[in-house]
């Protein structure tokens, strides 16, 4: 029990201090931090939820998610593993992390949005990336 605060508590820490960064420098309203840990990927709890959609604007991926609740607020974190695959193609691990504490049962839809700028790897034009929960692997070109 103590171990899944702590873990709360730093996914909170890296979402209030994170911000997207465009490659120009400034922050891109809405987007936010990916995390990059092996440990909390591999570790991490979540609450259910089901991907409606995914898309990618520019250097940001944007997933439309549904789960249940209504009466408060939900935490949530885009973790990569850190792994690299470079073959045949470049893929990167995303899971997706929803913390809801929301005793509510009411059908929201919400859309969040991840810089993946942090991801990109030197001497690649395109990653494949594979969301745990989406069904097909994204190609983010960059």
């Amino acid at each position: 029990m103590i171990f899944n605060n702590i873990k709360v508590v730093y996914i909170l820490v890296l979402l209030l201090f994170g911000g997207c960064q465009e490659n120009n420098g400034l922050p891109e309203q809405g987007c936010q931090s990916l995390v990059i840990d092996k440990l909390l990927f591999l570790s991490s709890q979540r609450d259910n939820f089901e991907f409606e959609e995914i898309n990618l604007v520019g250097d940001c991926l944007e997933v439309t998610i549904r789960y249940a609740g209504g009466c408060g607020d939900i935490q949530t974190s885009m973790i990569d593993s850190g792994d690299i695959e470079k073959l045949p193609q470049t893929r990167r691990q995303l899971r997706l992390i929803l913390d809801d504490n929301d005793p509510c049962e009411a059908s929201i839809t919400k859309s969040l949005s991840f810089d993946l700028v942090e991801i990109q790897v030197p001497e690649v034009k395109e990653i494949y990336l594979n969301i745990s929960g989406w069904p097909t692997p994204v190609l983010y070109k960059y």
